[in-house]
């Protein structure tokens, strides 16, 4: 019965965010469930998904996101972040499932169960190579890292030739090694607007300031900051580090914080 409640806080937010602005098609999830050799990073992650299971995958992660937070407070903190949004409506998106498990690792591994920990992490590093390294965050322990050894194998298939010159920016912006995507994606983020940092995480950010959280939370928040650097938008980058940051806070949350923390929801990727 405790994880009921912020379960369903989860799947109401789901609902709520589908009915509103719909199901809807995204250039990464074109490409991971295309079944094809894909250009670099996304020749690293598995594209052969369905994408009716792939959504509702998505959407349950976000449940169990939700359920994990321990109560219907934390629950309605995360739900309410904009980068669960992004992903719902846009739900073909990896980032669901991919952080479950890197969270689901970082839970294993506190609790004990380390062999599921790294399981889930090489299972999460199929997904996306970002998995195992916040799983490694979250828990505070590089042994999770381990799951790296999935996209490595993920990319000895080789990678597909980018489509550059195609007038498509989804294909500039692939093809790429680290300093060239790093450039490649300077035009969408502005590192020096403090709406980037403050409103992907919204109240979650000073609750955690005002609390105090976990050092691995904190190391959430700055890697999840850092790695805008290869994004295109925030909220959903920015989503990574709420885990740690939501769950370290106290479970007493004032329920008018909450609320005001609800009721202000803004879209924005």
């Amino acid at each position: 019965m405790t994880y009921l409640l912020p379960a369903l806080v989860g799947a109401i937010a789901i609902a709520v965010y589908v009915w509103s602005n719909g199901v809807n098609p995204c250039p990464d999830g074109i490409r991971y469930t295309s079944g094809e050799l894909q250009p670099k990073p996304f020749h690293r992650r598995w594209n052969h998904w369905n994408p009716r299971v792939l959504t509702a995958l998505t959407w349950l992660s976000f449940v169990a996101l939700a359920a994990s937070m321990g109560n219907w407070q934390k629950a309605a903190l995360f739900a309410a972040l904009p980068g669960v949004w992004v992903c719902a409506t846009l739900p073909t998106t990896v980032d669901g499932p991919s952080i479950a498990f890197a969270w689901g690792a970082s839970i294993a591994w506190s609790t004990g169960h380390h062999g599921l920990a790294i399981a889930c992490s090489i299972l999460g590093g199929f997904i996306h190579e970002r998995s195992p390294m916040f799983a490694a965050v979250y828990a505070w322990t590089p042994w999770l890292l381990v799951g790296l050894a999935s996209p490595f194998l993920l990319g000895l298939r080789g990678a597909a030739k980018p489509k550059w010159g195609i007038g498509k920016v989804s294909e500039e912006l692939c093809g790429h090694d680290l300093r060239g995507a790093v450039r490649a994606h300077r035009r969408f983020q502005d590192f020096l607007d403090w709406r980037q940092v403050v409103f992907p995480l919204r109240a979650v950010l000073p609750m955690a300031a005002y609390y105090g959280v976990t050092p691995a939370a904190w190391a959430s928040f700055a890697v999840a900051f850092a790695s805008r650097l290869v994004g295109t938008d925030t909220a959903r980058f920015m989503l990574w580090a709420a885990p740690p940051m939501v769950a370290a806070l106290p479970n007493d949350i004032p329920a008018w914080m909450v609320l005001v923390h609800v009721v202000s929801f803004v879209r924005m990727f």
